[in-house]
């Protein structure tokens, strides 16, 4: 992760029921799997900092940028 392009080095990190690891990194909130394999990148109108899991069922990730509190919904929590 430390030798991708992109905004800001790595940040935040939440894990999910599943062991997947969400990372603000490079690019975005990087997602890898228990195993360590790159699952993805979300990418957003700001480069997230921080997260948290919420609401009722724990399956929405607010992520803390500069200017905006931004969320997504994790089907797979």
């Amino acid at each position: 992760m430390s030798g991708a392009p992109g905004e800001d080095a790595i940040d935040g990190i939440k894990v999910d029921q599943r062991g997947n690891l969400y990372v603000s990194g490079p690019g975005g909130l990087w997602v890898l799997s228990a195993a360590g394999n790159h699952l993805g990148t979300l990418r957003g109108p700001e480069h997230p900092h921080n997260m948290a899991w919420g609401d009722d069922d724990g399956r929405t990730l607010y992520l803390a940028a500069d200017r905006a509190t931004l969320h997504h919904e994790n089907s797979r929590r």
